[in-house]
């Protein structure tokens, strides 16, 4: 599957979208300013 970056995946629309996208096998590389409290949950590489 396609590796995908999602800027600004700690806000609430941006955990779902990068959630969805794991469901359904893409790889996922999560960008924002702050990560938030969950972000170790995701299972997706973080940058910032």
């Amino acid at each position: 599957m396609a590796k995908i970056c999602v800027t600004g995946a700690s806000g609430k629309l941006g955990r779902a979208v990068v959630r969805d996208l794991l469901d359904h096998g893409y790889e996922v590389v999560a960008t924002d300013v702050r990560p938030g409290p969950r972000t170790s949950e995701c299972g997706c590489c973080w940058r910032i």
